[in-house]
């Protein structure tokens, strides 16, 4: 429904396009309907609107690559030690370390941390770089620009 509220169709056949909606929609009463209330639909005001949480800082264009990053990093360790990457780290708490987040995150603490949480953390840092060894995507200390 998210297509539907996020890019709203102009004309009743135009529901047979929309993901998740009956094309049968297009030329019957429900769809004539969904296209009144569409019509009629005003957006909430600000005072209407659930509050922001404010726990997931914005990314932006360079932390998406870096929660991307990351993503990888997470795949190569969890490969290397043979454990489930939802055991070590949840895609939100990488999207927080990307955007700076440095405490409370699970995978900054105990066996999360000793087996990824560090390399993590020198990744967005600096210290960690990705390279490729006989095939393999490995990563690789990286060197002082000195």
């Amino acid at each position: 429904m998210g297509d539907l509220a996020g890019n709203p169709p102009r004309k009743q056949a135009d529901l047979a396009k929309v993901r998740g909606l009956s094309a049968t929609w297009a030329g019957n009463d429900i769809g004539a309907r969904m296209m009144q209330a569409l019509a009629e639909a005003t957006p909430l005001s600000i005072d209407e609107l659930p509050p922001r949480d404010d726990r997931k800082p914005g990314l932006g264009k360079e932390g998406s690559l870096v929660a991307d990053l990351l993503k990888l990093l997470l795949k190569i360790r969890s490969r290397d030690i043979d454990v489930a990457s939802k055991l070590l780290a949840r895609s939100d708490e990488l999207e927080a370390l990307a955007a700076g987040v440095r405490t409370g995150l699970p995978m900054l603490q105990g066996w999360r941390y000793d087996q990824f949480g560090r390399d993590a953390v020198d990744l967005v840092e600096g210290r960690l770089a990705f390279a490729v060894k006989g095939g393999r995507l490995k990563m690789t200390r990286a060197e002082d620009e000195a």
